[in-house]
């Protein structure tokens, strides 16, 4: 099993994947679109996926979803080991996300996202 911590910001967001034993398999920046998401995460066997809750968390959630990913979406308060930090950039929460996930699941304490009937 492969964990992924994605840091996701409006334009672009950082990923970082960690393999079983917990080393950095891959790095990337990738544009924050159905596409740019869709081509990174479509090519990729099933993993599981962390991201903090947002703006765009929902759609980004559901893409990687129905792309057979394993998705946490997480409340930035859960995650105050990123927000205090004073190492502070996008490539080190991605990994923080993907470390948090690998260790522990239920620790992120997952939001759960309700869709309106009919929709």
């Amino acid at each position: 099993m492969e964990y992924c911590g994605i840091d996701v910001h409006q334009s672009y967001s950082q990923v970082c994947i960690l393999d079983e034993d917990g080393q950095v398999m891959e790095s990337s920046r990738v544009r924050t679109s159905r596409a740019g998401l869709g081509r990174f995460f479509q090519r990729r066997a099933p993993m599981r996926v962390v991201l903090e809750a947002g703006g765009s968390s929902p759609w980004v959630s559901r893409l990687l979803g129905e792309l057979g990913h394993e998705v946490t979406v997480c409340s930035p308060r859960r995650v105050r080991l990123i927000a205090e930090s004073t190492l502070k950039n996008d490539k080190v929460d991605a990994e923080v996300l993907a470390r948090l996930l690998r260790m522990d699941p239920g620790f992120l304490k997952p939001i759960h996202w309700c869709q309106a009937l009919g929709s």
